[in-house]
């Protein structure tokens, strides 16, 4: 990167707003979150991150590069209070925000007294919440209460009328806010394939990654369908085989149900050799959103997948050409046990995933999306699409000048 383009960028002030600081085994769009907070101070822009939920907030061993600020709080304090001093102290160009309930408190902390001054925003869609919920009652009726899916969903785009940009996870995403008259934009994952990892002989047993909280939430519910409903069925035909469980468990439910084949390594800072020495990769999803992270990095450490029909499509993937899927506890068993015990089949499968994420999740990939994003929040509103925002600001004091997204470890002298 050209020393004029690094002073460019290291003038753009980005403003991050997300639950929590994204330590990696957070899961629940921390890698993620990590990852653009990185590709935009890699970049030279003065990053600053303001978690909304204090509590939750590590002091120590952040995930980020030297230069990249953490906004601390205390618990008690009130947020929106507390998000106008951070705006007023880091004063930026751009505000990055990403769920729901972070844009309502964005919204409700920009003055409209300040309008001239008020940053661009752009809404991050790590998923579409409302979804997982509407999914969600297929199994837990209870938890819509009456509510309209529709409704819900209308009420969430809604919000991101805010926004100058709206960043998706998946095209499919994306379409669903044009549709809605928001302009869109695709920013995935980004993770690059280990290079050197053992092939298929002398592996053994079945892995699950991520965080196994209150019951009812995806992983906790997968793991117990699983377990009640799949494993019995798996064991029955491959009897040696165990299922091993990474990521903090708080979930009771779970813990009830750890024996001698089922075990929990808990928070597991480097899961390389748990991948490298499980058979297969399971992701009994039921209900979720967005694109599944822990499939992409199962994928990327070259380990095979059995996946629902649902994460299946939120991959964009194929059944038998990049993974297995199924939905039902018969069909799901089946499928890994086929996968276990076929050896061309598994390594069919895993070329075909790391090619699909060498494609779609690369660090050029990523970066490219993320330079794309704020050189279309730099346009005026004429100029940058079609969607209907809500124009909460008068467009005048946005920032214009481009920015490079090359890493400097790559930069010619």
């Amino acid at each position: 990167m050209s020393s004029q383009a690094a002073e460019d960028a290291a003038d753009l002030r980005v403003l991050v707003v997300d639950d929590r600081v994204p330590h990696p085994m957070l899961g629940a769009g921390s890698p993620r979150c990590r990852s653009i907070v990185e590709a935009l101070s890699t970049a030279g822009a003065a990053v600053t991150f303001f978690p909304t939920l204090v509590a939750n907030a590590p002091r120590t061993d952040l995930p980020f590069a030297d230069g990249v600020l953490v906004h601390e709080g205390l618990v008690g304090e009130n947020l929106i209070e507390r998000l106008q001093a951070c705006i007023a102290a880091t004063r930026p160009d751009v505000l990055f925000v990403s769920r729901p309930h972070n844009m309502q408190t964005v919204r409700a902390a920009l003055r409209p007294e300040d309008a001239t001054s008020a940053p661009r925003i752009v809404y991050d869609a790590e998923a579409i919440f409302c979804q997982r919920k509407i999914r969600k009652a297929e199994f837990y009726p209870q938890v819509m209460n009456g509510l309209d899916p529709d409704t819900l969903l209308a009420e969430e785009i809604a919000l991101t009328r805010a926004a100058d940009l709206v960043l998706s996870v998946s095209e499919s995403e994306a379409d669903l806010f044009r549709h809605h008259g928001v302009e869109a934009a695709v920013l995935g994952h980004c993770l690059e394939p280990r290079r050197h990892v053992p092939s298929v002989e002398g592996r053994a047993d079945f892995l699950f990654v991520g965080e196994l909280a209150d019951w009812t939430s995806p992983n906790t519910d997968s793991v117990l369908w699983f377990i009640d409903e799949v494993f019995p069925r798996v064991r029955a035909a491959l009897p040696e085989a165990r299922l091993h469980l990474a990521g903090h468990l708080a979930s009771e439910a779970v813990r009830r149900r750890l024996c001698e084949v089922i075990e929990s390594h808990g928070e597991v800072p480097d899961l390389r050799p748990l991948y490298d020495q499980a058979r297969v990769f399971v992701a009994p999803t039921r209900f979720s959103a967005g694109v599944p992270y822990k499939v992409i990095e199962a994928a990327a450490n070259g380990l095979p997948c059995v996946l629902t029909d649902l994460l299946l499509g939120q991959m964009g993937w194929k059944h038998e050409r990049e993974a297995l899927s199924a939905s039902d506890a018969d069909a799901f068993a089946q499928s890994c046990i086929r996968l276990y015990t076929d050896d061309p089949l598994w390594l069919t499968l895993r070329a075909a995933a790391v090619s699909d994420i060498e494609r779609t999740c690369s660090e050029e990939v990523f970066k490219l999306a993320i330079s794309d994003a704020f050189r279309k929040v730099r346009l005026p509103v004429c100029e940058r699409g079609s969607g209907d925002r809500v124009d909460l600001r008068k467009e005048v004091g946005a920032t214009e000048r481009p920015v490079n997204f090359a890493s400097r470890d790559s930069a010619q002298p």
